[in-house]
């Protein structure tokens, strides 16, 4: 029994030699990065009081520009108490006035063109107005020659019934009836 005794004892101081040689290394791995992390880590540190106050109306605002530009004049200092209103910032607006000029000069030719169209419009409604007076006053003339034919073909209408009646009664000849019929027809077509 003491060979196999001896044997195994061989065979564990083998096997662990490396085994514990590497579990050692590792271990002074881990040991050495914790080490390392508590030494350079920054660790935030909260501490209360009893006398630290809070101060909401000292609060900073963002202030928002309603265009956008370059800065060129900044009144600002640090702490400074503004009120609504007040200038604070001067921007370069050259872009923006020239585009404004612009504007104003689009504007100014289109005047010419407005007053042109008023003035055309002006004469649309003038030749609008003469021509309903034109086309009452030739209504006016085509009823006033309405009535006057009117005239005619009404006495036109009571000869022929006139002649009709002496006729029937045998009081004026048959050539008179029809020289008087051929007489009013023509006043009765009308």
């Amino acid at each position: 029994m003491a060979t196999a005794f001896h044997r195994t004892l061989r065979q564990l101081e083998r096997d662990g030699i490396w085994r514990s040689l590497i579990l050692t290394v590792i271990a002074g791995l881990i040991l050495g990065a914790w080490v390392g992390w508590a030494v350079m880590a920054r660790v935030n540190l909260y501490v209360t009081s009893t006398s630290a106050r809070l101060e909401v109306d000292r609060a900073v605002h963002s202030i928002e520009s309603p265009v956008s530009g370059r800065v060129i004049e900044s009144r600002l200092k640090l702490g400074q108490e503004v009120t609504a209103g007040e200038v604070l910032l001067r921007l370069n607006a050259d872009a923006e006035q020239y585009s404004l000029r612009e504007e104003n000069e689009k504007l100014a030719a289109l005047e010419p063109e407005i007053r042109a169209l008023h003035a055309q419009a002006a004469t649309l409604e003038q030749a609008r107005r003469e021509e309903t007076r034109a086309a009452q006053a030739a209504l006016q003339e085509t009823r006033e020659r309405m009535h006057e034919a009117e005239a005619p073909a009404r006495f036109a209408e009571q000869e022929l019934s006139r002649l009709e009646l002496l006729r029937a009664e045998h009081l004026i000849p048959e050539r008179d009836y029809q020289r008087g019929r051929a007489d009013a027809e023509p006043a009765l077509r009308h």
